[in-house]
């Protein structure tokens, strides 16, 4: 119902998902690498509900140009990095675009462009 009102009320786009609440073992937020399948599934239920008439911005779980690959492959446009910038340090940014090459290579793909949408044109 949120996408489809943010949809209607013609924004320009949505930011999906940075934290995923959990109880256990502490009430508390779940982010970083372990909430990138969560993440992804938002991101495909947001796609399947708007069919591509938002723009969206991944965040969440993000940690190799793979994980830049999928959330491009859902929908997302542009992706959000933190995580990976305190793990992976100041020059992670030239590191996830070199893997992100490598990844659209291998799927014979040219430009980032083409792997936004991937996975629902498979």
């Amino acid at each position: 119902v949120l996408i489809e009102a943010i949809a209607d009320g013609q924004f320009a786009g949505v930011i999906l998902t940075n934290t995923h609440k959990v109880n256990q073992p502490e009430p508390g937020g779940l982010s970083g690498h372990p909430l990138l399948s969560r993440s992804n599934q938002f991101l495909e239920w947001a796609h399947e509900v708007h069919q591509g008439s938002l723009e969206m911005i991944a965040v969440g779980g993000v940690f190799s140009g793979i994980d830049v690959f999928e959330k491009l492959a859902r929908g997302a446009s542009a992706v959000q990095i933190y995580s990976s910038f305190v793990y992976r340090g100041p020059f992670v940014v030239h590191a996830l675009l070199a893997e992100l090459w490598q990844e659209m290579q291998s799927k014979g793909i040219d430009s980032v462009e083409d792997c936004i949408g991937y996975h629902y044109k498979e």
